[in-house]
C-alpha cells in the first residue's frame, strides 16, 4: 500500500454541522515523489467501493470521523468526512484550528501506472489507483504534494444553558 501526504490549507471554519472537506490529490504536476496524479485514476475505484473508503489520522486508524464522500473537478480530488461527536473527534477539530493538522493524504494501491521521461527525470503517471482511505495529518508527516489541503471545516459550538 502507498500513500500521498501534503500540506493542509484551512480555507472556511463556521459553526453547524461537523463536517471537513479536504483535497486529497492534485492532478497534473509532479509531486515530491516523482508522481504525476492523474484525473480518472480514482473512477473504477469510487464505483466499485465509494462507501468503504476509510478515514485516518496519521495513516492509524482512527473513530475521529466517517468518510462520506469522495469526488474530483478537473484539478483536484476531494474527500468529504463527517467528524464524530467524541473525544477524538473533538481532538480533531482542536488540532486543525491550532494548525497542528497540516498535511492530507490519500492510501492506495496502484493498478495502472506509465513511466515517463520529463526534464531528463523518470516520472510515474498514475492512470488507475484503488483508493482505499484519506488521511489527515500532522504537521510532522512531509508533504507530498504542497497543492492540496483542507478546503472547508464546519463545527459545533458548545453552548452552555444557564437557568
Amino acid at each position: 500500500m502507498e500513500y500521498k501526504s501534503v500540506p493542509l490549507e484551512l480555507k472556511d471554519m463556521n459553526h453547524g454541522r461537523r463536517e471537513i472537506v479536504f483535497a486529497h490529490a492534485v492532478y497534473d504536476n509532479i509531486d515530491h515523489f516523482g508522481d504525476i496524479s492523474r484525473r480518472g485514476m480514482f473512477n473504477k475505484s469510487w464505483q466499485e467501493n465509494k462507501a468503504n473508503i476509510g478515514f485516518n489520522i496519521n495513516h492509524k486508524d482512527s473513530d475521529a470521523g466517517k468518510t462520506i464522500d469522495v469526488w474530483d473537478d478537473e484539478f483536484k480530488a476531494y474527500t468529504q468526512v463527517k467528524i464524530a461527536s467524541n473525544t477524538t473527534g473533538d481532538d480533531l477539530i482542536e488540532m486543525v484550528d491550532a494548525g497542528i493538522i497540516s498535511s492530507a493524504s490519500f492510501e492506495y494501491n496502484t493498478l495502472r501506472r506509465e513511466y515517463k521521461t520529463i526534464k531528463g527525470r523518470r516520472i510515474r503517471e498514475l492512470k488507475e489507483v484503488r483508493h482505499l482511505k484519506s488521511t489527515l495529518a500532522t504537521y510532522d508527516n512531509p508533504a507530498v504534494n504542497p497543492l492540496t489541503g483542507i478546503v472547508s471545516m464546519t463545527k459545533t459550538q458548545n453552548i452552555r444553558t444557564i437557568l
